[in-house]
């Protein structure tokens, strides 16, 4: 469901507008002092909401951070076997086998350009030799 937002005339000016540095700092005590600020907002759960439909993980929005609306969408938490952090389950890919992924999406897109890099030149040979084959038999 999309939150409605009344008309910009009506809208109320909301404390975050104030200070908006305070709900994007990774300083623990500002993130407390944004928590609390959301805490007697009107527009919380409405901000808490495009929050999640939008994938905004970074800053506090709707009184929660990034890390707990991931862990309030997903249910859980798991140790990523690349960095070795315990991450929100939504930052897990689902597979068939366990459910989840052993590596988070950063360090799934880490391990994939990685290997990458690493395939590049065999690729790039095998297409030139292709190129030459081709020119080959059209001589």
């Amino acid at each position: 469901m999309t939150p409605t937002y009344p008309a910009p005339a009506q809208r109320p000016v909301n404390p975050c507008r104030r200070d908006p540095d305070l709900f994007f700092s990774d300083d623990p005590d500002d993130i407390e002092a944004a928590k609390n600020i959301c805490g007697g907002c009107p527009s919380r759960l409405a901000c808490l909401t495009y929050a999640n439909d939008h994938e905004l993980y970074h800053g506090v929005w709707g009184g929660l951070t990034g890390d707990e609306r991931l862990h309030q969408i997903s249910g859980g938490s798991k140790q990523c076997h690349g960095c070795q952090m315990v991450r929100p389950l939504g930052l897990f890919h689902r597979n068939a086998r366990d459910g989840y992924s052993s590596q988070c999406k950063t360090c799934e897109k880490r391990r994939d350009a990685e290997r990458n890099a690493l395939r590049k030149p065999q690729l790039d040979a095998y297409k030139r030799a292709a190129r030459q084959r081709k020119r080959e038999a059209a001589a």
